[in-house]
């Protein structure tokens, strides 16, 4: 463990450099986010093969050796071949991450917002479904009963579609299935902006929804204002302007131009973005048609 606490010393100096370097492009695998994520995954090795050290030591405590039994019920060699092997495969899967694409580094941070942004369209399709199977899954009160809430919601619905749709096509299901590059010319502060884009949109999009469910609850008398909700959906398309040119200036270009799916993936960014504008734009159209949500 004292080497590999040399090596990361080397490779990895502390203090960390900061994972949103703007200046190391050209470093290839040794960008700080990369370093970073290898550090992180370093120190979740060393806490695993600590914890199967404590565990060899309690074992050994409990044992007195000069009066084992043959009969004694010994469950501690199965609670090593499981950390062993857990620990074994956090290896593999430490020393496979360095071979992998800076897609591949970004998307190991998004895949769990992706999880929550499915949550929030399922919640969003809830509020305004009448009569379905989902819907008697849930409480009747979480149905929206004005009607501008309502139509502000369905118009929502594709939104969120589209935003699950944009990390879905970069992810594993997508262009990330694809042998690329190990790195391009991205810079760590871009690596970064692409692995918390997931987040901050799922976050955007759950304030959105708790906007629209106030309005529907709110009383007469303390109504909600529709300028707060606009501000959230401008929010929330202006937080894929990023993730979007870096997928086109240098994703994309990882594809060969010879390989069909090179044209594929940049058209379907185009189309993309034109269809979130479309939506975004029909959204605000009937946001601003009142300046507060009517009872």
């Amino acid at each position: 463990m004292s080497q590999i606490a040399s090596i990361m010393a080397f490779v990895s100096p502390q203090p960390l450099h900061s994972s949103d370097r703007a200046d190391d492009q050209h470093l290839k695998r040794f960008k700080s986010f990369r370093t970073n994520d290898l550090n992180d995954n370093v120190s979740e090795i060393r806490n695993q093969v600590s914890s199967i050290c404590r565990s060899a030591c309690v074992h050994l405590e409990q044992l007195d050796l000069s009066l084992v039994s043959i009969f004694m019920d010994d469950s501690y060699p199965a609670v090593y071949q499981d950390l062993i092997a857990g620990t074994l495969d956090y290896i593999d899967f430490t020393i496979k991450c360095l071979d992998k694409s800076e897609l591949n580094a970004a998307e190991k941070h998004w895949e769990g917002w992706i999880h929550q942004i499915n949550f929030e369209l399922d919640r969003s399709i809830v509020s305004v479904v009448s009569s379905t199977a989902l819907y008697h899954l849930h409480n009747e009160d979480t149905r929206f009963g004005r009607e501008l809430v309502i139509h502000l919601t369905e118009l929502v619905i594709p939104i969120i579609k589209l935003s699950r749709l944009f990390f879905n096509k970069l992810s594993r299901r997508g262009m990330n299935s694809k042998p690329l590059a190990s790195s391009t010319g991205m810079n760590s502060q871009q690596i970064r902006c692409l692995s918390e884009s997931a987040h901050a949109v799922w976050m955007t999009i759950a304030e959105l929804l708790n906007l629209l469910d106030k309005a529907n609850k709110a009383p007469e008398a303390d109504p909600v204002y529709t300028w707060g909700i606009t501000q959230e959906i401008k929010n929330l398309a202006s937080q894929f302007e990023a993730p979007l040119l870096i997928a086109v200036l240098y994703l994309v270009p990882l594809i060969p131009e010879r390989d069909p799916d090179h044209n594929y993936y940049r058209d379907w960014f185009a189309t993309w973005n034109t269809q979130m504008v479309l939506a975004t734009n029909r959204f605000l159209h009937v946001a601003r048609s009142t300046d507060r949500i009517p009872s």
